[in-house]
């Protein structure tokens, strides 16, 4: 724990701090108003807050490429251990807010929509959220290592997945809110085992060089 801590204290070495807090600025802004403020049904505010503790995490990773560390055993721990040390217990606050808020939005109703259609609204948004985040956790296992393979295997799966559950005439987002609680369940079953498997495949992916383009984003020197 103790070398946990002295880690968190070299966050603030790390590369591009200050660019990463602006984006967990712009993130928290985003998330806020489309979660709390804005009559949208887009998972883009969920998926914005649930963003925020990842970028925590990503922070530590990034020192794993600066020269100070490159020897030391530090090194694995902090592209395999901390950041989802860092990350998770935030993450899990954050989903919990967000399906708090729902179950708030189910009980108080939303104006314009019947009690039936609120309900399944509201349970449809937090199952589809599950199912983004644990895609979006997948994705981040491998981003590092191997950016362009993971983005083109994460928009080719979460696109058709997303698009099927949000559209009637599938029946799948009629199927999927039919049970608030139910869909509470298997977002967080989803959460965590995406986590598990994240961490899993961290580990295994350790061994291979952090791809160029993300060696490049992260020492700020993208053109």
């Amino acid at each position: 724990m103790n070398t946990f801590i002295k880690c968190l204290k070299l966050i603030k070495y790390g590369t591009q701090v200050k660019t990463q807090l602006i984006f967990m600025a712009i993130f928290a802004a985003i998330g806020i108003f489309f979660e709390f403020f804005s009559d949208s049904n887009t998972m883009l505010g969920g998926f914005y807050i649930f963003l925020l503790p990842v970028i925590l995490g990503q922070l530590l990773t990034t020192l794993s490429i600066s020269g100070l560390v490159q020897s030391s055993p530090l090194k694995k721990k902090l592209q395999t251990v901390f950041p989802y040390m860092v990350s998770t217990p935030f993450m899990a606050l954050s989903l919990l807010i967000i399906i708090a808020h729902r179950a708030f939005m189910l009980h108080t109703g939303v104006e314009g929509m019947t009690d039936a259609e609120n309900y399944t609204m509201q349970s449809a948004y937090v199952m589809q959220l599950g199912i983004m985040i644990f895609l979006a956790l997948i994705y981040f296992a491998f981003a590092y290592k191997f950016f362009l393979v993971a983005m083109i295997i994460f928009v080719l799966f979460t696109v058709p997945s997303i698009s099927i559950l949000s559209n009637p005439f599938f029946g799948a987002y009629y199927f999927i809110g039919q049970n608030f609680t139910v869909s509470v369940i298997v977002a967080i079953s989803l959460f965590i085992i995406g986590n598990i498997l994240s961490f899993i495949f961290t580990g295994l992916c350790y061994k291979y060089d952090i791809s160029k383009y993300m060696t490049r984003r992260m020492l700020g020197k993208m053109t």
